[in-house]
Order: structure tokens, then sequence, then C-alpha cells
């Protein structure tokens, strides 16, 4: 029987939490630089991660995707985005940011075009759906 603390386990949570935002910070410097034509394995070496250890954070290259636009559009221009804002002032922000970051653009791109090819992107349609069901709903 394993005999971890519940203090144990919050620690090893945290721990887990602040490796795949590293991962995703890091991730989104390489996207807006390079744009998204890589592999996990090459991703995983450009950032200096283990490709087990990317895969673990991100089972699949379409979750890494949703991860770092997500990770990016939630943190606007590095200046937390109100919980109260609205999706259409989500976009805004992130139309803003992406302006100067060419990279981010062709992610949200490969991401639109992705999630039209459903049985091949399933994370990343239900991503864009949920995306414009909001979308839809603030305007």
């Amino acid at each position: 029987m394993k005999s971890d603390s519940a203090a144990e386990l919050g620690r090893s949570y945290r721990k887990g939490a602040a490796r795949r935002a590293e991962i995703l910070s890091k991730a989104i410097g390489l996207f807006a630089e390079h744009g998204v034509e890589a592999s996990l394995r090459a991703i995983g070496d450009t950032i200096g991660v283990s490709h087990a250890a990317l895969r673990y954070y991100f089972p699949s290259r379409d979750e890494l995707l949703v991860g770092v636009y997500g990770a990016h559009e939630e943190s606007g221009r590095g200046e937390p985005i109100p919980p109260s804002a609205s999706s259409v002032e989500v976009m805004k922000i992130s139309a803003e940011s992406n302006g100067v970051i060419p990279g981010l653009i062709e992610l949200y791109a490969t991401l639109t075009s992705d999630a039209l090819q459903a049985q091949r992107h399933p994370h990343t349609r239900d991503f864009i759906q949920a995306r414009f069901r909001r979308v839809r709903a603030d305007l």
C-alpha cells in the first residue's frame, strides 16, 4: 500500500502543473518564432524536454497545440485577461497579440483547419467548437 500523505500528493500535483505550464510557455515561444510544423519529438528537443515527458503532459500533438493556443489566449499580452471578459473580448485581445506574432496566427489557422478533419483531430475539433459556441453566445 502506498503511503503518500495528502500534502505530498499536493506538492506533486503542483510540481506537475508547474512543469506543464513551463512546457506550454516554451512551446508558445517556439511556435511564435517557427510556426507549428514540427513533430512532438522535435518540439521536445527544441524546448529541452524529453519526448517521454512531453507525451506525459500532452499525449498527442493536437493536445499540445490546443494547450499552447489556450495558454496564449488566457495570458493576453502578458497581462492576465479579466475573468469577466467575454469571448469576444478575449478574441479581440488575442487578435491584437497574434498580429505581432505570425507563428501564433499560423497556430490558430492550423487549429481551425484541423478541426474540419473530425476523424483525425477530435480534440482540436472539440476545442474550436467550444470556442465558437462561446462566441455565438456572447454575440
